[in-house]
C-alpha cells in the first residue's frame, strides 16, 4: 500500500550512495512488474 511504499523510498534515500542506487533499481522494476 502507498504509506509502505512511502517508508521504503525513504529508508532508500537514507542509505549510502551505492546500495540506494542497486535498491531504486529493483523497486523500480518491481513497481513496472505490478502495472
Amino acid at each position: 500500500n502507498e504509506s509502505d511504499n512511502n517508508e521504503v523510498i525513504l529508508f532508500v534515500a537514507n542509505m549510502p550512495g551505492g546500495k540506494a542506487k542497486k535498491l531504486k533499481n529493483k523497486l523500480r522494476k518491481h513497481q513496472e512488474k505490478q502495472k
